[in-house]
């Protein structure tokens, strides 16, 4: 029933509803992050429009940079590393 609502919601091009935001997001976050987060951070996530591949994306390396606790210069090298332009110096 939901998703056909939702369909013809997009359809008619209707702006998103809060359910339909709260439920793309639980599903592009996944049910266990989403059960493991409080309702704060439901709300904020919802607001990140996390179904947008590029903010879930984002999202998620700012996830695993706060799980890792890095300092500012080992988050740079972090996203040096991530993008591959990381070189290890010889000694």
């Amino acid at each position: 029933v939901w998703n056909t609502k939702y369909v013809v919601r997009r359809l008619l091009q209707k702006q998103l509803n809060d359910e339909e935001r709260q439920v793309l997001t639980r599903r592009a976050v996944g049910e266990i992050t989403w059960a493991a987060t409080s309702d704060d951070e439901h709300l904020v996530m919802v607001t990140l429009d996390l179904w947008n591949s590029e903010n879930l994306e984002e999202w998620r390396e700012e996830q695993e940079i706060k799980r890792l606790n890095l300092s500012a210069g080992k988050q740079k090298k972090y996203n040096r590393w991530k993008k591959g332009g990381y070189k290890q110096h010889d000694e």
